[in-house]
């Protein structure tokens, strides 16, 4: 077995994170390193550049493959398409990542440079490094609080993906294409009009039964009653009025 570390960005380590740490990328000129060299039970430690921080562990789990999903990226054309599979350590929270000043020029593998070029040994995507190096590193990385790698993330991720898909749009496409069709159909057409058909026919039957029923009926003879008696009423006192004129001018001619 082997140790390696790679040496990544702050924004490429936080897609590994956002992938649930299942696999890991590295540059095209890593080919030989990642396709031949590297094997399952191998350990990864991860350096941020940029910050120059220790930040995470993990285990290999696969032999090396070629993928060029981008997924990490660098200069243009970079896709990181040396790839493996890999299993989350030690993950720690950023405000705990471990300042490589603190451990690195104490380290078997930096004294390949004078001591105060140190940081040049962290130039380069991908370095193999002694495995008491990378114990001494993970032992330091044990007394911070380790990040929760949610891998519901990562499957988010996929399904937005799936969702955004060729097939599936086509897919999307085609059923709302024939709910389309199945609603400007001959036989959707004729049933909505038959029930609506049906549906005034039963308005109508139901007004004519209304019409007929004795309360109705009741009120309409209680109407005709009342109007009956208000216009007889009304009668009556015109006739008194136009006798009373009447009287009122032959007593005059007298």
């Amino acid at each position: 077995m082997s140790s390696w570390m790679v040496v990544t960005s702050v924004d490429n380590f936080q897609r590994t994170i956002d992938l649930g740490f299942t696999k890991q990328g590295f540059k095209a000129r890593q080919r030989k390193k990642v396709m031949e060299q590297m094997a399952p039970g191998d350990d990864l430690l991860y350096y941020v550049t940029g910050v120059q921080v220790f930040a995470a562990t993990a285990r290999i789990t696969s032999e090396g493959y070629e993928d060029h999903e981008l997924i990490w990226t660098s200069k243009p054309g970079e896709d990181y398409p040396w790839r493996v599979a890999v299993r989350p350590d030690r993950v720690l929270v950023e405000e705990d990542w471990i300042p490589t000043s603190e451990i690195a020029p104490g380290l078997e593998y930096v004294q390949k440079w004078p001591a105060e070029h140190w940081k040049l040994a962290f130039q380069g995507n991908l370095h193999r490094i002694p495995d008491e190096d990378f114990a001494a590193v993970r032992a330091a990385l044990a007394g911070g609080r380790r990040l929760a790698i949610r891998a519901a993330r990562a499957g988010a991720k996929g399904a937005v993906r799936a969702a955004k898909s060729p097939t599936a749009k086509a897919t999307a496409k085609a059923t709302a294409k024939g709910a389309a069709r199945a609603a400007t159909s001959p036989t959707v057409r004729g049933a909505a009009k038959a029930t609506a058909k049906a549906g005034a026919k039963a308005g109508t039957k139901g007004a004519v039964r209304a019409a007929k029923s004795p309360t109705t009926k009741a009120a309409a003879k209680a109407g005709v009653k009342a109007a009956a008696a208000a216009g007889a009423k009304a009668g009556t006192r015109a006739g008194v009025q136009a006798a009373a004129k009447v009287v009122a001018k032959r007593a005059g001619g007298r």
